[in-house]
């Protein structure tokens, strides 16, 4: 059986009947003979957007103190909830219709980065593991693990971007197909366009 990314849009993940639609398409695509591979972002950048709000009251107060200003790492930390969230949702979401799914942190989706993001390698063999005991791996996109550090670091220039790029990657990794699903098709815009990646399917759940 051949290895399908799906990459999920947050459109499909906003509410619960959104989610539990968006498990039955990973579920109907292992029963038609694949391998699913899910990623995930956040399920609405409301989420980053209240985490920092509150960084900002924080801050404000303790703005006269020096070193008040937080650092990128523990915005990274922080913010990195979000796809966490959406991963183990996804995979409760999953066992509702009788599949085996486990939400996986980046150091066992084994997504290794530089300091300023940049995925340099990716370890597919806890992945692997996972499919060969048809369990279906969730990953939570846009971050992965700082080798140099084991940091968490986030990529991309929103959380549905990063994830773009964490499955294209893995796509590659894992010598995949890969999908991008959202939940109206006309509302998917193509994030990554660099010609020598694979170019995705595009799927609508309407």
């Amino acid at each position: 059986m051949s290895i399908t990314v799906q990459k999920f849009n947050p459109n499909t993940l906003s509410t619960p009947e959104r989610m539990l639609a968006a498990a039955r398409k990973v579920a109907s695509t292992r029963r038609a003979g694949y391998k699913p591979v899910v990623v995930v972002p956040e399920r609405s950048d409301a989420e980053s957007r209240d985490l920092l709000e509150a960084v900002q009251e924080i801050v404000g107060e303790k703005a006269r103190r020096p070193k008040g200003k937080p650092s990128k790492r523990e915005l990274d930390v922080l913010l990195s909830v979000g796809e966490m969230q959406a991963a183990a949702l996804f995979a409760i979401a999953l066992s509702t219709l009788g599949e085996k799914a486990n939400a996986l942190s980046s150091r066992q989706a084994g997504i290794y980065t530089n300091q300023d993001g940049g995925i340099t390698r990716i370890d597919t063999s806890w992945i692997n593991k996972l499919l060969e005991s048809h369990v279906i791996p969730i990953i939570p996109g846009a971050q992965g693990i700082e080798a140099a550090t084991s940091d968490f670091v986030r990529f991309g220039d929103s959380s549905s971007d990063g994830a773009e790029i964490t499955a294209l990657e893995l796509a590659r990794a894992l010598r995949g197909r890969y999908e991008v699903v959202t939940f109206f098709q006309e509302d998917y815009k193509p994030r990554i366009r660099a010609k020598e990646r694979i170019g995705p399917e595009i799927v609508s759940l309407v």
